[in-house]
């Protein structure tokens, strides 16, 4: 059985020759000095352990384990008996905080624990079923989930337009530690004026304090997850402050309540210059094509049952059309497109001409696909007609005066063109 990995970063030969010793030939043990070769090494491979000594001679370890939010669990020792450290770093996600000098039965115990422990497994459950698939993107985005589960970190969770974000919310909420308690779902759109900050504030108080000893309140009554939506829209001072509150979740807070951050660009956490938080990716559209077979299949089952129509055929020239496109409204637009184009359907297959797109999304794709297909500027003007011409007759209900219209080109003129098309 190949040997597991557990990386350490540490500056002091002493430390790193008591730890080789208590680990011994059982594990492959690699070292780095600092930040930025740990860094480097994750870049490439994540180790199934890490260690960092917290007594590190340039930033301590809690501000290097707060850079590298690392996937794999941690390990953590320190010189100092500081019981703050030992809570901050446990609440920030750390496995276990040691003391040195160290313990070595204490240490293979801790590696032990923590590197045999079985990962969680996630359930899947009703709402994200347009996260169906095998694309790399999508294992990537589960995978780290899991490790957010894992280390108790809260998230921020980022996601363009037409990803609905809070489904994805509600199944992290399922699969954590508190799921037998309420989700709260939160929109900041709801208190950008000034005047309603002190409100939000107000709710949050409410949400996550702690019962108190004498209360009667069951598990299920209390909330487990709190999850914030539309944060973009908010001052920067509000913004930053909201993070701030997570961060430090002073007073009578219950700690143990996980939050998920919602944006649409992590730009926007760049920018903030927010350190904390786990950042999981919801992939677009765009970027999981080869699981688009299987969420055509989806929702053409679920609105043909809608409307009582037996439309189980795409045709492979909308087929070629749909895996051009781009999806800028992401699955709410490729759910909203069949949908339409199923209520269109006169028969059991749908056609191009089905399809509710507008002029500038045909415009883009059909000249995509022909610079795809290496076609010549001619040739791939033909194309584009003969995809965008029968298309928008069927949205003219034939009427070509309309479509010349539309065009702003003469009626002959498109005649001509559409007798010309005629192979």
């Amino acid at each position: 059985m190949e040997k597991k990995t557990v990386l350490l970063i540490e500056d002091d030969s002493k430390t790193e020759a008591a730890v080789r010793e208590a680990l011994g030939k059982e594990y492959n043990l690699e070292v780095v000095k600092d930040e930025k070769a740990a860094a480097t090494f994750l870049e490439k491979r994540i180790p199934d352990l890490m260690m960092i000594d917290f007594d590190l001679k340039g930033k301590d370890g809690l501000e290097i384990f707060k850079e590298l939010q690392p996937s794999p669990r941690v390990i953590m020792f320190s010189a100092s008996g500081s019981i703050p450290i030992a809570v901050s770093a446990t609440k920030l996600g750390v496995s276990e905080f040691l003391r040195k000098p160290i313990n070595a039965e204490q240490l293979r115990s801790a590696v032990e624990k923590n590197i045999s422990r079985e990962a969680i497994k996630l359930r899947r459950g009703k709402g994200i079923e347009w996260l169906s698939g095998k694309s790399p993107k999508l294992k990537e985005m589960f995978a780290k989930i899991q490790k957010a589960l894992e280390a108790a970190r809260d998230i921020i969770l980022v996601g363009e337009r037409g990803i609905p974000k809070e489904r994805v919310a509600e199944f992290i909420h399922q699969n954590g530690p508190k799921r037998e308690r309420k989700l709260a779902k939160i929109d900041l759109s709801s208190f950008r004026k000034e005047t309603l900050e002190a409100h939000f504030w107000a709710n949050i108080q409410e949400l996550m304090g702690r019962p108190k000893a004498s209360s009667l309140q069951n598990e299920q009554d209390l909330y487990g997850t709190v999850y914030l939506e539309n944060l973009e829209g908010l001052d920067e001072f509000f913004k930053r402050s909201i993070f701030n509150f997570f961060k430090e979740r002073k007073g009578r807070i219950d700690k143990s309540i996980r939050a998920i951050i919602g944006i649409y660009d992590k730009n926007e956490i760049q920018r903030l210059k927010i350190k904390e938080g786990f950042l999981i990716e919801i992939p677009p559209l765009r970027e999981r094509k080869e699981d688009l077979p299987g969420l055509l299949e989806l929702y053409l089952k679920r609105y043909s049952t809608e409307y009582n129509k037996k439309v189980e055929f795409i045709s492979s020239e909308l087929l070629d059309f749909l895996a051009a496109y781009d999806y800028p409204g992401n699955y709410l637009e490729l759910e909203r497109l069949i949908q339409g184009a199923v209520l269109e359907a006169a028969s059991d297959k749908l056609e191009l001409k089905n399809f509710l797109l507008d002029f500038r999304g045909l415009l883009q794709t059909s000249l995509k696909k022909g610079l795809e297909e290496n076609l010549t500027l001619e040739e791939a003007k033909r194309k584009l007609e003969k995809i965008l011409y029968p298309t928008l007759l069927k949205k003219f209900d034939g009427d070509k005066s309309r479509v010349a219209r539309f065009l702003d080109i003469p009626k002959a003129t498109l005649v001509e063109r559409l007798e010309d098309l005629v192979d």
